[in-house]
């Protein structure tokens, strides 16, 4: 294989309740309205990608042919064929949520607390995905980073769509993991996630995501409701490095780190 680089915390029993709209103040009704935003984006998304400029698909059948069996090339940075048979994903990004359920806290003093049920995190993206043909790729990633109780965040299958250099199209489902806000346990919720993509050569991507996770009811030992059941959801708007730019952020990092640890160790 050759290389290339192409809030508070209450301390006595509170009650919650989950509101029934999703919006950073929780106004009534935005669920409704604003629900629509990520469905309608993937479908233009994913029309486009699928009815889009198929220049790569007008080659002549020789030239595919040629280009498939060109295809044992990794990459670090994702390219179509016949430049890459397989890349590597190495991502960072931070998501942002700016509609999601809300959850209220009745405090004993009386008055209300409201917490977004998910908040903004920052992720590591590994994973590989392979070149089908001139217009495709498919893989997956899995997700490490903030957010959840253990480092693993999320597990993905992705496909992506060459539309014309150096941009791309990718759509990308499966399990997210995340404490979400009061999830009252140790252990992280499982939920669905969906999300959209735009890529820049692999250098850099902004994305939408919806996030959706069902919420057990937790009562007390005394019988008392302190976390009501229900479906806890998000949108989030997003942006990411590719491969070069991560690995050379992480390794600074790293370095900043060390250079940390060491001066209060000497210190």
């Amino acid at each position: 294989m050759r290389t290339t680089d192409g809030g508070p915390v209450a301390t006595t029993t509170t009650t919650m309740t989950p509101t029934t709209a999703i919006g950073r103040r929780g106004r009534p009704g935005e669920m409704a309205r604003s629900g629509l935003a990520l469905p309608v984006v993937l479908l233009t998304l994913a029309a486009h990608a699928l009815l889009g400029p198929r220049g790569l698909a007008a080659q002549p059948v020789a030239a595919q042919q040629d280009t498939a069996k060109a295809l044992p090339m990794t990459c670090w940075r994702g390219a179509p064929p016949p430049a890459c048979g397989g890349f590597f994903l190495i991502e960072v990004q931070g998501a942002f949520p700016f509609l999601s359920t809300v959850r209220e806290h009745a405090l004993p003093g009386g008055g209300v607390f409201r917490r977004d049920a998910f908040e903004s995190r920052v992720e590591w993206n590994l994973g590989y995905m392979v070149n089908v043909g001139p217009e495709w790729a498919f893989g997956g990633a899995v997700s490490l980073g903030s957010g959840s109780y253990d480092a693993l965040t999320g597990i993905r299958a992705r496909a992506r769509r060459w539309i014309a250099p150096p941009l791309s199209v990718e759509l990308q489902g499966g399990v997210v993991l995340t404490h979400a806000a009061n999830s009252g346990g140790p252990r992280p919720l499982k939920g669905f996630t969906t999300d959209a993509r735009l890529n820049i050569g692999d250098h850099g991507s902004l994305f939408l995501r919806w996030d959706v996770v069902k919420v057990p009811t937790h009562v007390d030992h005394a019988g008392v409701v302190y976390q009501p059941g229900g479906i806890d959801q998000a949108l989030h708007v997003g942006v990411g490095t590719g491969s070069t730019w991560t690995l050379a952020g992480t390794a600074a990092l790293g370095i900043w780190y060390a250079v940390v640890i060491a001066a209060l160790v000497t210190s």
